[in-house]
């Protein structure tokens, strides 16, 4: 899974609740973690939730399992 520069533009532009950049979130997450945490962000953008640290580990994970168990 690669990380799009679309994807680094948007999170570049993203901010969470608690003011830390997306972008820079992402990139202190192991190297095999980041395109699931990307893909985590992007989707509570979409769905409209709440950017903290919270919200964001849970929709990574459900991302996760979802894909391990099809």
């Amino acid at each position: 899974m690669d990380i799009s520069e679309k994807q680094i533009e948007i999170l570049k532009a993203t901010t969470f609740t608690n003011g830390q950049n997306a972008w820079e979130f992402v990139q202190s997450r192991p190297q095999d973690a980041q395109p699931w945490v990307v893909k985590g962000i992007l989707s509570c953008i979409e769905k409209g939730y709440r950017l903290d640290l919270l919200m964001i580990g849970w929709e990574t994970r459900d991302i996760r399992r979802a894909q391990l168990n099809k």
